[in-house]
């Protein structure tokens, strides 16, 4: 059986995984991204943990693929868009500096657009011809999947769910944009929200304190999932009005949340979508949990790597360069 490495750079850490070609995470590993200041703590403390988890269990993996936040650009692997939540990532191409640290391939793909890929293949979508998976962590991602290919824009654009103008009048504001879905509905946004109500320190704040308090009846907690769900709601039933898909995927950390939060956006529901429509519509949660991006990320480097060469691969080899003579 054939290994791959899988890693998922979030908000807040970054996770590392082994990956068998079925889809089962073998081995993970975990690191906050507090402790990463520059592009070469990011490679070199990347490359030792993987060579780590492969020794600790006796694997060989033979190449890495990358979920990452925002866009890199296919050619060169550096980071062209939507990295503002991990700056190292800025300051050069991630995927060329590792491949040469640790001699294996690499390639790198937004992370919204990893997650539908892990549950596409090996998830909840695995048998859904359509759907929409909205991931829901620090910030907010996802991707849309029509007859079952994921859609994306020229040059490999990924989708930006988390921009999604819900509120065009609210205070909140970002790259110009008035009251995203982001804003309005992430984990971080929901934090904020509960901490402002209450008077505590973000910092000593998580989603799982506040659906804890929530289910022991906090209203501040309560108002803030209520708040989140009908945002998440809205999003969704405005996919399902432009494209009629009947499920709708729910991913990210603060998906561990279950059916307090599922059961929220689908009472929620039939406020935003169009009544013939929505009376077929599962909401449902992604079958990998927050392994979601990993999973993509190690889907991603195999469809790659099994493709032939026609310059748009994005492969980066040890050599660093990638199979379309990118640098």
């Amino acid at each position: 059986m054939e290994h791959v490495f899988g890693i998922d750079i979030g908000g807040s850490a970054i996770k590392l995984g082994i990956v068998d070609d079925s889809g089962h995470v073998v081995a993970k590993d975990t690191f906050p991204l507090s402790d990463i200041d520059t592009l070469d703590e990011l490679v070199f403390g990347t490359a030792k943990r993987l060579t780590c988890l492969a020794n600790i269990h006796r694997l060989s993996p033979v190449a890495i693929g990358i979920s990452a936040p925002g866009h890199c650009d296919r050619l060169t692997g550096e980071a062209i868009d939507g990295t503002g939540n991990v700056p190292p990532l800025k300051r050069g191409s991630f995927p060329v500096r590792l491949s040469i640290a640790t001699g294996l391939p690499s390639t790198i793909d937004n992370d919204g657009v990893c997650a539908t890929r892990g549950e596409l293949e090996y998830g909840a979508g695995r048998h859904a011809n359509s759907f929409a998976l909205i991931t829901i962590g620090t910030g907010i991602g996802g991707a849309l999947v029509i007859d079952r290919h994921i859609a994306i824009g020229a040059n490999a654009k990924p989708p930006e769910f988390g921009a999604m103008v819900l509120e065009p009048g609210h205070s909140s504001i970002r790259h110009g944009l008035r009251g995203t879905l982001e804003d309005l509905a992430s984990g971080k946004a929901i934090i904020s929200a509960y901490a402002h109500r209450t008077g505590e320190q973000v910092q000593s704040l998580d989603v799982d304190t506040i659906r804890r308090r929530a289910l022991q009846g906090d209203r501040h907690a309560l108002a803030a999932f209520d708040t989140m769900a009908r945002y998440v709601a809205q999003a969704f039933g405005t996919m399902i009005n432009l494209t009629a898909i009947d499920l709708c995927l729910v991913g990210g950390g603060v998906s561990l949340a279950g059916d307090f939060l599922l059961d929220r956006i689908r009472r929620n529901l039939p406020n935003h979508a169009w009544p013939y429509l929505v009376q077929d519509v599962t909401i449902a949660p992604t079958a990998h949990g927050n392994d979601s991006g990993l999973i993509g990320a190690a889907v991603t480097i195999r469809q790659r790597l099994g493709r032939t060469n026609d310059g748009e691969d994005g492969i980066f080899h040890p050599t660093g360069h990638s199979e379309s003579g990118g640098r």
